[in-house]
């Protein structure tokens, strides 16, 4: 084979661009799990594994397995091929023929592919930095395009991967996990015939701005001018040999040779070198139709090239990989590694995210909707300037200090992705603001536009780091973090101190400082909620606390000790202020009056300085965070999700946009349901012994996830209320961090109750699984990451009398003490402990509790008068701002916003 380099000018409408084989040639395989060799086995690598479902096979690009099924260096800590047989058979989200799904990848570096099923062109397709760099690709089969709006069967979606079924083919279209690569497979049944192959890559931009150059068997496209933003070098490869050409028929052989060039297996390629006709089955007028059904799928004129990828023979298998690079040589890098090693890589990422923590269950919807949720939230974690979280797709993917460290914990910890997690928190401490000076002196960003555009402006932001700070600790045990983040903390209290501590120990804040930040055309707050917050106060609270563990983990006793009397004095002054005795309120106005708003703020009371120690009485008591719940999830709780202002307030708005009667942004924090809420909600709920209302939500956000919106995500928001038919409206973000990470820490930390807490070595489980997850008869396992590749295996079997035991195993080869906690339905949670030895396993049957010591008392009545606000019932209320143009904007501007 030669291997030619060379560079060639493109002229207008592509002529003289190269023809290429790729040689490189991946074998296929189709491996049962359950098969077993008595001999010792040799590693085979696939290009695609199959799995049984019923009398479908369902086909997954795989990696390094032995022939006896046992996955190598490809499945995290503890996890088996019964996981794989598990994911592949829950995560799949299948799409009936024809019906249209949006769907999202990302790539975890600066770009992110948005795209619909059954259909071409729609979405945004591959957008890095703000450009899109492919539009869509789609495939050919014997010449005939494989239509995924006409022709395909169901789509199948799965974490990262895209299938669209045909009758004697499949196409499976991925966006690699740590890579600028993408790539679309085309694959025949295992009973179908062989076939020649083609690729339709459709770029958004001129190639008539590009030099071509062909490097090992990889076809690159470098533009006249590199972008400083983006990766704007293009590489192209296969992995079997394919010629290219300008369009269909020169692909194909079938092109006068003045447009196509041949890169022969020997000898040099030559304008008048013959090359070989294949499909002559195919006639004249078949092939234009074939090549115009392709231009107009992907939009392309007659007056512009379509640059047609074509395998050289039949093939029972063919994938095309499109890559980019800053430069020529990280493209060519990018290209190899996509087409050799590319697959392989890409599925151990999406198995690391997806199975180092999963629950197995009886109810499919809920264990997808977890894998969906991890991969959902760790496709928004970018390298674009050092680590970060992008807040949201669309429009906010920029690295969000608040969104950044409420999202942390359900996308980095409790799935043990703690190299990351410390990445994200590192990269904000670098930002943080150290003029002393500066009203925003100690903050770390509220945004990160870019290294050089940051702002500040959020109270929030620092605080939700240092907690997260210590989680991250306290998850992976990594105590040599801390004296970093001291650093951190001392800046932050010294600035919070300087600028906006008050006298009583609260801390004060503007009126759009808080999460609820939106302004009219960026003046007057939509809704104010300065000076003193109910969640700032137990952010400022929980910050002090984390400092002062952090301070003690880095030798300054001193230190610590002062942090800690100013967390009390913090507490003391937060009880004398926003509790009445029978609720809590929303915020102390500057004038010290008290604002009783019913928002879900207060249940950030409970969940915030809450890290797993049930009897930790240091903010809220007991009978306090009853009454928050009580009153919160009677005044704002819809099946679907928590609204952000009582519907009974004359500034409720029922629905986001496109109303007529208002701005958007006057809803935004006046009624509309953020997804993100649902998670303080439930920590509150299930921390006070709640089973039922907690189960019935979580399972409508699991159906959320997996049927409404964007499949596998969930929405920044909904509408408070419902559509005609009863179903709710997505609104804001199509795919939103913090709404996915928060439903994915939950049933993680709460409905399960793991929680680790490497500094006291204790391992803290407190599962809460009510029945309509967890039927009489049936079973749920759980495998939770935590330390240095480290998991604890839980199984919990429910009896036929409602009873339930727990199976208890520590996958580690450190000894650690286990806190367990059940909840009894009389006494409230009860905790024993015990010392659980490395491999060792633990069984605890839940009727034998009765000596346990309880820790938090159980609330009867409380539970019992929990229940659902009716969207039908208020959808027929008379809402004032849907009855008065611009209601609540003219109330604030008039000074009358109270």
């Amino acid at each position: 084979m030669v291997h030619k380099t060379g560079s060639v000018q493109v002229p207008s409408i592509f002529r003289g661009i190269l023809i290429l084989i790729l040689p490189l040639l991946i074998s296929l395989a189709a491996v049962s799990c359950a098969t077993a060799v008595e001999e010792e086995p040799e590693p085979v690598r696939i290009a695609s594994l199959a799995f049984q479902k019923g009398d479908s096979t369902m086909n997954y690009p795989s990696v390094s397995f032995h022939s006896d099924g046992l996955p190598r260096e490809s499945l995290p800590a503890g996890a088996t091929m019964e996981d794989v047989e598990h994911f592949m058979g829950t995560a799949a989200i299948e799409i009936p023929p024809g019906e249209r799904r949006q769907y999202v990848f990302g790539d975890n570096i600066s770009g992110y592919l948005e795209l619909f099923t059954h259909s071409y062109r729609r979405g945004n397709g591959y957008q890095i930095a703000e450009s899109t760099v492919v539009a869509d690709v789609a495939a050919a089969r014997n010449g005939s395009l494989l239509n995924r709006r006409i022709d395909a069967g169901k789509a199948v979606l799965y974490p990262g991967f895209i299938r669209h079924e045909y009758d004697r083919a499949h196409e499976t279209l991925s966006l690699f996990a740590e890579s600028h690569s993408m790539a679309l497979n085309v694959v025949s049944p295992d009973d179908g015939d062989a076939a020649i192959i083609s690729f339709f890559p459709a770029f958004k931009t001129s190639l008539s701005r590009y030099n071509v150059e062909v490097e090992d068997d990889v076809f690159l496209l470098i533009p006249h001018r590199l972008s400083d933003d983006h990766p704007s070098v293009i590489a192209i490869s296969s992995d079997v040999p394919v010629t290219l050409g300008e369009n269909l028929r020169a692909s194909l052989g079938r092109e006068p040779l003045e447009t196509s060039v041949f890169l022969q297996e020997s000898g040099d390629a030559g304008a008048g070198e013959a090359v070989p006709v294949r499909l002559q089955e195919l006639g004249a007028e078949e092939l234009e139709q074939s090549e115009r059904d392709v231009r107009n799928a992907l939009k392309i004129s007659d007056h512009s090239p379509l640059l047609s990828f074509t395998t050289v023979e039949k093939v029972h298998s063919a994938g095309l990989y499109i890559s980019f690079g800053m430069d020529r040589d990280q493209a060519l890098e990018a290209a190899r590694h996509a087409r050799s090693r590319g697959l392989e890589d890409h599925v151990k990422e999406i198995f690391d995210i997806t199975l180092s923590s999963n629950i197995r269950s009886g109810n499919p919807m809920l264990d997808s909707s977890l894998y969906w949720s991890l991969y959902s939230g760790y496709s928004m974690v970018t390298r674009q300037y050092g680590t970060g979280i992008w807040a949201g797709l669309p429009w906010f993917r920029q690295n969000w200090g608040r969104d950044t460290f409420i999202a942390l914990p359900g996308i980095l910890l409790v799935n043990g992705r703690f190299d990351d997690a410390r990445a994200v928190l590192h990269n904000f401490t670098r930002f943080q603001n150290r003029d002393e000076e500066d009203v925003n002196y100690g903050r770390v960003p509220n945004r990160v536009n870019n290294p050089d555009d940051i702002i500040y402006n959020t109270t929030d932001g620092t605080p939700w780091l240092l907690r997260e700070a210590l989680e991250y600790i306290h998850y992976s045990g990594d105590t040599g973090f801390a004296p970093e983040i001291l650093e951190t903390a001392r800046h932050y209290i010294l600035g919070a101190e300087k600028n906006y501590l008050g006298e009583d120990g609260l801390l004060h804040h503007d009126d759009a400082d808080t999460w609820m930040d939106a302004r009219i055309a960026g003046n007057e707050p939509w809704s104010a909620r300065g000076s003193k917050a109910v969640e700032i106060q137990a952010l400022w609270y929980t910050a002090l606390k984390s400092s002062a563990e952090i301070a003690r983990l880095s030798g300054d006793a001193e230190l610590a000790g002062e942090w800690e009397r100013m967390a009390s004095r913090t507490q003391q002054a937060f009880v004398e202020q926003f509790w009445d005795g029978e609720a809590l309120a929303d915020r102390i106005r500057p004038d010290g009056s008290v604002d009783t708003k019913l928002r879900p703020n207060q249940l950030m009371a409970i969940s915030v300085p809450f890290l797993g120690e049930l009897d930790d009485r240091s903010f809220l008591t007991p009978e306090q965070e009853a009454a928050a719940v009580q009153n919160t999830v009677n005044g704002l709780l819809y099946p679907y999700g928590i609204a952000s202002l009582n519907p009974e307030h004359p500034y409720f708005h029922p629905h986001h946009d496109q109303t007529g009667m208002f701005h958007k942004d006057a809803a935004y924090h006046n009624g509309t349901v953020w997804g993100w809420n649902a998670g303080p909600a439930l920590t509150a709920l299930l921390k006070i012994g709640d089973d039922e209302i907690s189960s019935k939500l979580i399972l409508n956000l699991a159906d959320q996830i997996i049927n409404m919106g964007t499949a596998g995500s969930m929405s920044e928001l909904l509408d408070a209320l419902p559509d005609e038919n009863g179903r709710p409206i997505p609104s804001g973000t199509f795919s939103q961090a913090w709404s996915v990470s928060e439903y994915a820490r939950v049933l993680l930390q709460d409905l399960v109750g793991f929680r680790p807490r490497l500094l006291d070595n204790t391992l803290h489980l407190s599962p809460r699984i009510g029945e309509e997850i967890l039927p009489p008869g049936e079973e749920l396992s759980a495998r939770l990451a935590f330390g240095n590749g480290e998991y604890l295996n839980l199984r919990a079997v429910r009896e036929e009398n409602g009873n339930t035991i727990y199976d208890v195993q520590n996958g580690s080869q450190r000894d650690y003490n286990l806190a367990m906690s059940i909840y009894d339905s009389n006494r409230g949670w009860v905790t024993n402990s015990y010392r659980i030895d490395g491999g060792a396993e633990l069984s605890i049957r839940e009727d034998d509790t009765s000596d346990w010591t309880v820790v938090y008392p159980a609330f009867p009545s409380v539970l019992n008068s929990l229940e659902f606000r009716d969207p039908e019932k208020d959808s027929m209320r008379d809402f004032p701002a849907m009855e008065e143009q611009n209601y609540l904007q003219k109330i604030i501007q008039n000074g009358e916003f109270r």
